[in-house]
C-alpha cells in the first residue's frame, strides 16, 4: 500500500486523465485522490470515451517566451474565441505578481464550463490543433488544467 493510501485508509484508483499537448498538458481531475498517483508518462493519450459530468473548471498555467510575444499574442487571439465558443466563460485573467513556492509562471486564466466534455472537445478539434505550433512558439511553459468540484 502507498504512503498516499494509508495516510488515507484506503486504495486510490487512477481518476484522472492526461494527455500532453505539445508544451502544455491536459488534465482531467475529478477527486483529489486522482493526483495522488501523479502524472502518467509524457506519450499518454487522453481516453475520449471517458465521458465526465456536470460542471468544470478550465485553469490555464502559462510562462509566455519573452522572445516570441507576437506568437503569444496570436495564441491568446485565436484560443479565446475557441474556448467561448465551447460555451467559456471567464472567471480571471491574471498576471502572476510573485512565486511563494513552486515554479514561476507569468499567467492564469481560469473559465467556467458547462462540462468537462465542452473542454475535452475544444482540445481534440482541428482549429486548436492548428494553434498549437504558435502555443509553443509563444509559451515557455503551459499547463492545462480541467478541474471539477470536489
Amino acid at each position: 500500500m502507498s504512503q498516499s493510501q494509508e495516510q488515507h485508509g484506503k486504495p486510490i484508483g487512477r481518476r484522472a486523465a492526461m494527455v500532453c499537448i505539445g508544451a502544455g498538458t491536459l488534465t482531467v481531475a475529478t477527486a483529489p485522490s486522482a493526483l495522488a498517483q501523479g502524472p502518467k508518462p509524457k506519450d499518454a493519450k487522453r481516453d475520449t470515451a471517458q465521458k465526465t459530468t456536470g460542471k468544470a473548471t478550465l485553469v490555464v498555467t502559462a510562462t509566455p517566451n519573452p522572445k516570441e510575444m507576437a506568437s503569444v499574442q496570436a495564441y491568446l487571439k485565436g484560443v479565446l474565441p475557441l474556448l467561448q465558443g465551447a460555451g467559456g466563460k471567464l472567471v480571471k485573467r491574471l498576471k502572476v505578481a510573485k512565486t511563494v513556492k513552486g515554479d514561476a509562471i507569468g499567467m492564469v486564466l481560469v473559465m467556467d464550463f458547462d462540462s468537462a466534455d465542452a473542454i475535452g472537445t475544444l482540445f481534440d478539434s482541428k482549429d486548436y490543433a492548428a494553434l498549437v505550433p504558435v502555443r509553443d512558439r509563444g509559451f515557455k511553459a503551459m499547463n492545462i488544467l480541467l478541474t471539477q468540484e470536489m
